[in-house]
């Protein structure tokens, strides 16, 4: 334990999913309801997909 048994350096970015396309109105109403759930200042842990991009597109504010 404790030992790095291979290192490859990469200076490539990372790539960039945008899932807005397979966004419908259903899973833009679960990502809304579930953002309202969570409170401001609270840490969230997102998946991929669809539904986690919405939840992360609520407005921020009243």
């Amino acid at each position: 334990m404790g030992k790095i048994n291979a290192l490859v350096y990469q200076e490539a970015e990372l790539p960039v999913m945008d899932y807005t396309a397979e966004a419908n109105d259903i899973v833009s109403s679960i990502g809304f309801h579930v953002a309202s759930l969570v409170e401001d200042g609270a840490t969230l842990q997102l998946g991929i997909g669809s539904i986690p991009d919405q939840v992360l597109k609520k407005p921020v504010g009243p």
